[in-house]
């Protein structure tokens, strides 16, 4: 992935999904906890790839209430389909949440005004990647 999708988007999610492996590592199963700490360590590897932070319309907004989301289920002790329905909403809402911000990082940064009225691509990216997660824990 990072060497073959174009932009910045390829080593982004390269970065997101190879932090979020090593984590787990060679675990079969992964507990609630291992979910935060995978999200949390995809989310610092991003940030140091990016240098992006919240409200700068970037995968950052929902990718952020994701890991803390899932942090606060860990400590509640939430199953993990619940859990993951939380984190769900925390980032669809964060993604939502870039509808009305100008964009300040990234490949769209060029469309100033014009991305105003849409939600960030990046940001549904990473509702879709913890969708297929839940997904796969109902399975």
């Amino acid at each position: 992935m990072t060497s073959t999708v174009g932009g910045v988007t390829g080593p982004l999610f390269g970065s997101i999904f190879l932090r979020l492996a090593q984590v787990v590592g060679e675990k079969e199963t992964a507990s609630l906890r291992d979910l935060a700490q995978m999200f949390q360590a995809s989310l610092n590897g991003s940030i140091d790839l990016r240098e992006a932070r919240v409200e700068e319309k970037t995968l950052f907004d929902a990718l952020s209430p994701t890991v803390e989301s899932l942090k606060k289920s860990a400590k509640q002790k939430k199953s993990l389909v619940t859990a993951l329905e939380d984190a769900i909403s925390e980032s669809k809402k964060g993604a939502e949440s870039t509808c009305d911000m100008l964009v300040r990082k990234g490949c769209a940064k060029y469309l100033g005004e014009r991305a105003v009225g849409h939600i960030d691509p990046g940001d549904m990216s990473a509702n879709f990647i913890l969708k297929s997660f839940y997904d796969v824990v109902m399975t």
